[in-house]
């Protein structure tokens, strides 16, 4: 019994293996780091707008480029035609979405799309002219781990001279008055007579 008692205070007392702490030192700290990016340093995706303003007629569309960033990456399925609102912003009309076009095509950071606007009654002209907005709404746009990009917007302008493209009124005719009609086709008419007698004289002198 005193052996048994001797060999247990002898185990208990022994000194840890200091290969084993620190490798459990260092899977503590992994574990720590991962959670702590995770927790503290995550961010919510990020949209850029980038469109031009328009100061000529004639042109059909304005092109939107969205650049849709996060810290991981952006759900490739979550990018379409529903993303975005073009409007005039004082008239409150929207334009027509004609098509959208996004790269790459899995999930990935950056994601770049594309997105075509028609100009309203198919061209830009003066009447057009105003400020426009691009609305990107949140829950639209999200990155692979549910967040949404937050509400993110852009402002551009048409400012077309006037006279410039197809304002819907067509061309301007201005009439001119003739004074005397009478004077005139007696004009004429003496001018024919005066060849008739040349041609007669000819004739005769011959």
């Amino acid at each position: 019994m005193q052996r048994l008692r001797k060999s247990h205070r002898r185990i208990c007392t022994s000194s840890p293996n200091p290969a084993r702490q620190a490798q459990q030192r260092r899977a503590l700290a992994s574990a720590i780091e991962l959670m702590e990016s995770r927790l503290l340093f995550h961010g919510d995706p990020h949209a850029d707008i980038q469109v031009n303003d328009i100061n000529t007629a004639g042109g059909g569309s304005v092109v939107v480029n969205v650049t849709y960033t996060d810290d991981d990456k952006v759900a490739r399925t979550s990018v379409g035609a529903s993303d975005l609102i073009v409007t005039n912003q004082a008239t409150g009309d929207a334009l027509s979405l004609e098509n959208v076009v996004a790269f790459p095509l899995t999930s990935d950071s950056p994601v770049v799309a594309t997105y075509t606007y028609a100009a309203p009654g198919g061209s830009w002209d003066a009447g057009d002219n105003g400020s426009y907005r691009v609305f990107l709404d949140e829950d639209r746009v999200f990155d692979q781990d549910g967040n949404s990009v937050p509400p993110t917007s852009k402002t551009f302008n048409v400012n077309i001279p006037s006279g410039g493209g197809d304002d819907g009124h067509g061309p301007d005719v201005n009439f001119k008055t003739v004074d005397d009609v009478h004077s005139a086709g007696a004009t004429l008419r003496g001018l024919r007579d005066r060849v008739h007698r040349r041609r007669r004289r000819r004739f005769y002198d011959c």
